[in-house]
């Protein structure tokens, strides 16, 4: 059976386009590090505070979480800490609701090649204690930061809601907005020259070596 070179250059130029489309841009994430802090009238402590709500935060353990992201959308969801409601049943004075405001810290080492500590801020909403509608309401702003040239992501923390004194979960969402076309790709994809060249010479050797016979 005869193959026409003009034939295998393309199918091998074929292959290797699809090859290339079906390759995902790796973006690796790294965050090393989680820390909560607040402003106000807080205390870690469920004793009778005048001027102080009781609350408690904490990371629980936290270990550095390692990812990659392939496309826009996509996105990586992990629990960072707890927080919990230990406000004496009493309720909320007036006093405790001045400036009230609680952080979540992350320390970012990747993607972008240099840390880059990050700040999401939730402010309370405060209710009654000991009714039936919510106590406290911890809101987050979601907060979008870009990397490299064109790349983009966006972090954003559940809102806690306590409608008694409980013990609730803090979770992280990072989604990937725009891939980063120079530098967010993996380093384990070949470019689309090189895949064409191995292609052609893979090629021309089956050939050769068919002229040979």
């Amino acid at each position: 059976m005869k193959i026409s070179l003009r034939k295998c250059v393309t199918t091998t130029v074929l292959a290797a386009a699809a090859m290339v489309s079906t390759a995902a841009m790796a973006t690796p994430f790294s965050i090393t590090s989680v820390s909560f802090s607040h402003e106000g009238g807080y205390a870690n402590s469920n004793a009778n505070n005048d001027g102080y709500l009781g609350m408690q935060f904490l990371n629980n353990g936290f270990t550095t979480k390692n990812f990659e992201l392939n496309t826009a959308g996509q996105y990586y969801e992990f629990v960072f800490g707890t927080a919990e409601l230990i406000e004496a049943n009493a309720g909320i004075d007036e006093n405790e609701t001045d400036l009230l405001k609680v952080f979540a810290n992350f320390t970012f080492a990747a993607p972008g090649g240099v840390d880059r500590t990050i700040t999401a801020t939730a402010t309370p909403t405060l209710g009654a204690i000991n009714d039936d509608a919510v106590d406290l309401r911890l809101t987050w702003t979601p907060l979008t930061f870009n990397f490299g040239t064109t790349g983009s992501y966006q972090i954003s923390l559940n809102d806690l809601v306590f409608d008694q004194r409980e013990l609730l979960t803090a979770t992280a969402r990072i989604t990937l907005i725009n891939v980063d076309t120079t530098e967010g790709g993996s380093n384990d994809v070949p470019e689309p020259g090189t895949l064409a060249l191995a292609g052609l010479g893979l090629a021309a050797a089956g050939i050769a070596r068919r002229r040979k016979r």
